[in-house]
């Protein structure tokens, strides 16, 4: 199965997927900075006692996780593992879009054959 697209072909999954994961990270980019210009994000106590709320983090939350347990299986070394942890807990979706933006990137590098930059100036 190609994942590139041709003349008059619709684009790959692994493009749109990119497309996704940049357009989600900047619409929440552009939204943070929007609610940020509305209220602080420690002014938000009152927010803590609505059952909807709690509901709703708890969801985010497990779904961070969740993802960050799939993430584990892809990546070896602990150190990118522990940052991908804190990343992902401190800016939520934001972070995931960006790894699987790497990771669809790194992907489709290691299909085509190319060496990773560092590896290119060490030949």
């Amino acid at each position: 199965m190609s994942t590139t697209a041709g003349p008059g072909t619709t684009p790959s999954r692994p493009a749109f997927l990119v497309f996704l994961a940049a357009a989600s990270f900047l619409s929440l980019l552009l939204m943070t900075v929007y609610a940020s210009s509305v209220r602080g994000i420690l002014d938000n106590g009152h927010l803590m006692s609505d059952a909807w709320f709690q509901v709703t983090l708890l969801d985010a939350y497990l779904g961070f996780l969740l993802f960050f347990a799939w993430l584990w299986c892809q990546e070896s070394g602990w150190p990118a593992r522990g940052f991908w942890f804190v990343a992902i807990m401190i800016f939520g979706n934001m972070a995931t879009s960006v790894y699987v933006m790497v990771f669809l990137l790194r992907r489709r590098s290691a299909e085509n054959g190319d060496r990773p930059a560092a590896e290119s100036a060490a030949a």
